[in-house]
């Protein structure tokens, strides 16, 4: 996986993805999703979305990406 500006967007998306606090909040995603892969023993394709994102929101994670 990876996070931050390593990404394929068009210019318009790439300038709203391209801010500090963005690449913060992927990288936040990113770890929690290997983390949960790892505790479950799967592939991070396999995790629980559902719980990815309980668990991103239980963090503050939406309110960084603001």
């Amino acid at each position: 996986m990876f996070a931050g500006r390593i990404l394929s967007a068009d210019p318009v998306a790439f300038a709203s993805v391209r801010g500090m606090p963005q690449c913060i909040a992927m990288g936040q995603a990113t770890g929690t999703a290997a983390a949960l892969a790892l505790d479950a023993g799967c592939a991070v394709q396999q995790i629980d979305a559902s719980r990815l994102i309980a668990q991103l929101t239980g963090r503050g994670i939406d309110r960084l990406a603001r």
